[in-house]
């Protein structure tokens, strides 16, 4: 159908253009493979009216399989996205869940190492490119695909300096070069354990005491220098925020001893303290100052309702700053539930069920796939970033969105990220050291709903099949005996021909009993 409405377009646009020629691209969403195979067909039969081909995001097709499946005389020009932090065509590396979760899609996101690295990958399979982007976040990374488009060979430093040197301030060119790269330093790994984030505030403000009333005006400084207090700030409410989640876990563990409602009113005080008693407020103050001189200077939104913004996780960081950063919001929900109850024993019985939902019990295994420590379970497809950037033949961490909600009331924080494929890959993940003797049963959380979950098999045994997912509600299946007597198992998800991804949330392996 497309190509037939290329055909009648066609004339139409050589009449007033007579030069003009038609780009196609096989950007689709989900689609068979039989759809695939008739854009391949069609474009190879080199119609009069075609330019070329362009490759984008979300397209399920590489660079590589697309350069060996069109004509060589097929031009294919790149459309790379490089404005996206997270759900895009080239997500970030590693990104830790917090700043995935208030920093969004659309932050000032400088990424001059992975986009050198991208750019450069199979680049020689392509005429050129026409970056996609959504307005001034991806300021830098416009400048580092450019001048890779002109000469791959340049070092991605020189670029930096030549845009600190023209754009910023010439008094500083080293220093805001590697400002830029220590930004995109913060993002790669465990937040709570990253020792860059702090040092890199340090610099940016070093460079801001410095700095000439020109400077500290200039919107391409400030881009740098929100993100530098605001990537400090959210580390800071991450410690503040699992330090609260911990204590008012004890005080609910104290329920037998301290009474029900005690231990829910002091679990309570621990987690609204971070509204009550905040961390990091100058940096905060800071990171609200800057958006709003940003809003003034050159128009960039970064609150819904302050500035304009389209919706919170489109660059409106700002509305994000705040966000819980623990599970405070489900266990305030739980505990609510629990307090209403009309008993003592049902009280306590339902704090043990809070205290617990992550314990797979004596023998078990609990992982959130969310988390980076989890990631060592995964056995296919493999985490190859350095090959495939796109992540359309590996795996990668997703992020569905935070303070979501089932039937009107919060989900577990591990909810939020998910090991995730896309298209028809498979995952797989291995557990060992397993007891040959018992029985296991395994629940799955698949996270948001977004379609019909995957099959699921271990080790070839049908566990499950597309079930439903209207509710997000986890699944849980015995795992046959034939599965788990060699001590190990490899669980497979299969995504459903309707799905554009796969996800895992969480998974409990639960030993129930000695055959």
């Amino acid at each position: 159908m497309l190509f037939a409405w290329l055909e009648q377009l066609a004339p139409v646009l050589h009449k007033h253009h007579p030069a003009a020629k038609i780009w196609v691209s096989d950007q689709f969403m989900k689609a068979e493979p039989s759809w695939y195979e008739s854009f391949f067909r069609h474009i190879n039969r080199k119609p009069d009216w075609l330019g070329g081909v362009v490759i984008g995001p979300w397209g399920r097709t590489s660079l590589a399989e697309m350069r060996r499946r069109v004509d060589p005389l097929i031009p294919i020009r790149r459309y790379p996205d490089i404005t996206h932090a997270l759900s895009c065509q080239y997500p970030v590396l590693n990104l830790d869940r917090a700043l995935a979760l208030t920093l969004g899609r659309e932050p000032p996101i400088p990424r001059p190492l992975a986009f050198k690295h991208i750019h450069n990958l199979l680049d020689e399979n392509a005429v050129g490119s026409i970056a996609y982007s959504e307005g001034v976040n991806d300021d830098l990374n416009k400048f580092v695909w450019l001048d890779q488009d002109w000469d791959p060979e340049t070092p991605v430093i020189e670029t930096l300096r030549d845009y600190a040197r023209v754009f910023i301030d010439p008094g500083h060119t080293e220093e805001l070069a590697q400002g830029f790269i220590a930004l995109e330093e913060n993002l790669n790994g465990v937040l709570a354990e990253h020792p860059q984030v702090e040092t890199s505030l340090r610099q940016w403000r070093e460079l801001e005491a410095g700095a000439t009333p020109e400077v500290l005006a200039n919107f391409r400084f400030q881009l740098g220098l929100i993100r530098a207090y605001y990537d400090a700030l959210i580390k800071m409410r991450l410690f503040q925020g699992r330090d609260l989640e911990n204590r008012a876990r004890e005080a609910l563990a104290r329920a037998p001893h301290d009474g029900a409602l005690a231990a829910i009113d002091r679990a309570e005080s621990f987690l609204k303290r971070a509204q009550l008693e905040p961390v990091g407020q100058e940096y905060r103050a800071r990171c609200l100052a800057l958006a709003d001189r940003l809003r003034a200077g050159i128009g960039i939104q970064m609150s819904v309702e302050r500035h304009g913004a389209v919706r919170k996780d489109r660059g409106a960081i700002i509305d994000s700053i705040d966000d819980p950063l623990n599970d405070a919001p489900y266990l305030l929900d739980r505990m609510q539930r629990a307090r209403q109850l009309a008993g003592e024993a049902e009280r306590l019985k339902a704090i043990e069920t809070i205290l617990n939902r992550t314990n797979p019990g004596p023998g078990g295994f609990y992982d959130d796939f969310g988390s980076e420590a989890s990631l060592r379970r995964v056995v296919a497809p493999p985490r190859d970033w350095d090959s495939d950037p796109g992540t359309l033949k590996s795996i990668l961490r997703g992020f569905p969105g935070l303070r979501w909600q089932d039937g009107g009331h919060p989900v577990p924080l591990a909810w939020s990220s998910d090991l995730t494929s896309l298209f028809d890959q498979p995952i797989s993940v291995r557990y060992e050291n397993l007891d040959p003797e018992a029985s296991y049963r395994i629940r799955v959380a698949h996270g948001r709903p977004r379609g019909p979950r995957p099959r699921l098999e271990a080790d070839g045994h049908l566990l499950y099949d597309f079930a439903d997912a209207a509710e997000a509600a986890p699944v849980e299946s015995p795992v046959p005996i034939e599965a788990t007597r060699d001590g190990e198992v490899i669980f497979t998800w299969t995504p459903s021909p309707l799905s554009r991804r796969t996800t895992v949330a969480e998974v409990w392996l639960m030993r129930e009993e000695a055959r």
